[in-house]
């Protein structure tokens, strides 16, 4: 598991495929953790150079979650790794409609581009602040990101204060220092929500699943769920989450902790209500 584990099983198949002459090959390294993601893909970037490869590389953050988080997070991980070079290809994963990680997905590209951003930036002893001048709200979120992620050495143990444009932006620049200081590994202020974007094995509308999580999750700092549509990957994606919840189509959900399954047909509600419970006695708090 974690990034070694994930470089050295994807280079252990490359291996196979350069021994049969297969060359026609697109290598991908994903994670749903940022951190993790962008060390697996700087890690494999460089041992497929000691290893005389060179295939093109898709990147992107999966299960990257909805709203401003599953942006925050995929934005940073992907504009993190196209400033080391890293990405001929990526793809914005959401919990939403397709068109909406297409859009999304856009503003990185363009934002990306030499010279674009205008945001003004700073770095202080222990706050790094930054400026932005964009007002539409996902513009705002990749101009952050991208100014952020412009000074990888001194990010470590800073607080992030992100200036509002404009009046009425207040509320959205706070959730984006939040999100972006959890996505970084530096801080942990709320639950670390996970989901996949859904595809035809989803047993439920994941959108509509992810917005019901969110307003009925209690709030637990440092703990990480998981949200899964189906039993073929569910499990092994939620690995390394807490808590979680897979669909299993007609309304029902499996329950999972740690890994291991504790119920095996329960409602949405019911799953929340158990693991409310769970994360109480969890916490001492009985």
């Amino acid at each position: 598991r974690g990034a070694a584990g994930l470089v050295e099983a994807s280079i252990e198949y490359l291996r196979v495929f350069k021994l049969l002459s297969f060359e026609d090959i697109i290598v991908s390294v994903k994670s749903s953790n940022p951190t993790e993601m962008i060390r697996a893909d700087l890690a494999m970037s460089g041992r497929m150079l000691q290893e005389g490869m060179n295939y093109p590389f898709h990147t992107g953050l999966t299960e990257a979650g909805s709203g401003i988080e599953g942006r925050v997070r995929s934005a940073y991980g992907i504009i993190s790794l196209l400033k080391l070079g890293i990405g001929d290809t990526f793809r914005v994963s959401l919990s939403e409609k397709p068109e909406n990680e297409i859009g999304f997905a856009k503003h990185i590209l363009a934002a990306t581009k030499p010279g674009k951003s205008r945001a003004g930036i700073s770095a202080g002893s222990d706050m790094i602040e930054i400026v932005p001048v964009e007002t539409e709200a996902e513009k705002l979120i990749v101009e952050v990101v991208d100014q952020y992620t412009s000074m990888p050495g001194q990010m470590a143990g800073k607080k992030l204060a992100v200036k509002p444009p404009q009046p009425g932006k207040e509320g959205l620049c706070r959730d984006i220092e939040t999100s972006l200081l959890q996505a970084a590994g530096i801080s942990s202020e709320h639950t670390e929500i996970i989901s996949c974007p859904g595809c035809a094995r989803a047993g439920a509308d994941m959108e509509s699943v992810c917005r019901e999580v969110k307003m009925r999750l209690p709030d637990m700092p440092g703990k990480k769920f998981a949200v899964m549509g189906c039993i073929v990957n569910g499990p092994g994606e939620m690995h390394d989450a807490d808590y979680g919840v897979i669909s299993t189509g007609g309304g029902n959900f499996k329950l999972f902790v740690k890994g291991r399954m504790i119920s095996g047909r329960l409602s949405l509600s019911g799953a929340l209500e158990r693991i409310e419970q769970l994360a109480r006695e969890d916490s001492g708090n009985v």
